[in-house]
């Protein structure tokens, strides 16, 4: 099959994406994904598929005949059928339904989820024939939903990252634990539901338990778009700025000397994640279908404080704390600070199956499904555990008993809980 990634860069069109190879070079994990998995693809002897990389700028991008420049999705039809296009990868939103109208009815879309999906939108997708596959990026994402109509159409491949290549470039340089200072990172963009204001507001709690923390702040508001005007301080959008940073001023009006922001960064980072302590990803949870930064910080040695949700569940090692409301944030940051070591050895292990290598054939078998079957069945998909056994048990029903796919998903029954809760 003839495959395009679709990649919608204008708003990061000037970083230098040109090796995936070195890790996420500063823009979201979703652009990076869409960029590394084509190149690893590429590498690949056992991929049978033509895979393209169409962008709405190649400029920066790896160099490769593939790599396709489309000048905006009105361009997109034409050069799906310029390149007789099979299938269309492209990242899930709402906007992005309206493009796949305009497509050839003949080419197959594949949906990709980087972040959590409405019930009412996965019920349209699950009716949408146009649309042949979803792809969540973690177990928990689709656990999430395995009894409503549209898990049939999905499957698990996980986000990736150059693992084997960072394990025997850089591992034999990364800091001991027991030589690194107190230092807390937190790594992502400076939004709100990526959930950096409850780390703020628990920083004062964590100075008084560990006076010598020291807080590196890496990421902005222009992770997404680098043309995006931001607050008085120069960090993220204003209202977003006046959240969080009372939270880490003085009386005198100034920023803590325990606070840094370095703004957005790629590989320079490291030098920072190197002699961090504590990771901190999205203490919200908020989004997190996976977390490619949870990954980072571990790779360089950090263990992980975050909540116990989403993502995070996937991707954080058995060293990380995982606390359930951003309430235990501070106490959990101060437990991990006052340990004295990481498993850096078993991290590296855990770490090593969500290496490019290892998910760039789980889309080879997609795309070779899908060729040969043209549905995906039961493909690529977890196994139910303990906390969604409800849920497997509401899937099996409906499906055995005539017009059970017309009965609720356990997404709803939820949906009435939380809106009873929040009433109360």
């Amino acid at each position: 099959m003839n495959i395009s990634f679709y990649l919608q860069n204008k708003n990061i069109s000037d970083v230098d994406c040109s090796n995936p190879m070195s890790g996420n070079p500063g823009i979201g994990g979703s652009e990076y994904m869409f960029i590394a998995i084509p190149f690893y693809l590429w590498q690949m002897k056992d991929n049978s598929h033509r895979i393209m990389l169409m962008a709405n700028s190649t400029k920066h991008l790896p160099h490769h005949d593939n790599c396709i420049q489309v000048g905006s999705d009105n361009d997109l039809q034409r050069s799906v059928i310029d390149h007789s296009v099979d299938s269309v990868v492209l990242r899930y939103s709402l906007a992005n339904l309206n493009i796949i109208e305009d497509l050839p009815s003949n080419v197959m879309v594949i949906m990709w989820a980087h972040n959590f999906i409405k019930r009412s939108e996965l019920s349209q997708l699950a009716k949408n024939r146009r649309i042949a596959c979803i792809v969540c990026v973690g177990d928990e994402q689709l656990q999430m939903y395995r009894d409503h109509q549209a898990f049939y159409k999905s499957v698990v491949i996980y986000n990736g990252y150059p693992v084997n290549y960072f394990i025997r470039t850089q591992s034999c340089n990364i800091l001991p634990f027991e030589d690194r200072r107190n230092e807390v990172t937190f790594l992502g963009n400076l939004v709100d539901y990526k959930g950096f204001h409850f780390l703020a507001k628990a920083w004062k709690k964590i100075l008084d338990a560990v006076p010598d923390a020291h807080l590196n702040v890496i990421g902005g508001s222009k992770l997404y778009d680098r043309n995006q005007k931001l607050g008085i301080w120069g960090i993220a959008e204003e209202s977003y700025e006046n959240m969080f940073m009372p939270h880490l001023l003085g009386d005198d009006g100034k920023l803590f000397p325990s606070v840094t922001f370095y703004g957005v960064m790629g590989k320079e980072k490291a030098v920072i994640l190197n002699r961090t302590k504590v990771g901190v990803p999205n203490p919200s949870g908020i989004s997190e279908t996976f977390c490619i930064a949870a990954l980072e910080m571990q790779l360089y040695g950090a263990i992980i404080s975050t909540i116990n949700y989403g993502g995070f569940k996937d991707t954080v090692y058995k060293t990380g704390d995982l606390y359930k409301t951003p309430d235990d944030l501070a106490e959990s940051v101060v437990r991990q600070l006052k340990k004295t070591d990481n498993d850096y050895l078993g991290t590296l292990d855990f770490v090593k199956s969500f290496d490019f290598s290892t998910v760039s054939k789980r889309w080879i078998e997609l795309f070779d499904t899908l060729q040969q079957a043209g549905n995906i069945g039961f493909l690529l998909k977890p196994k139910p555990t303990k906390e969604y056994r409800l849920s497997e048990w509401n899937r099996k029903f409906k499906r055995i008993i005539p017009f059970g796919h017309l009965l609720p998903s356990s997404m709803f029954y939820r949906s009435i809980f939380h809106r009873i809760s929040s009433l109360l």
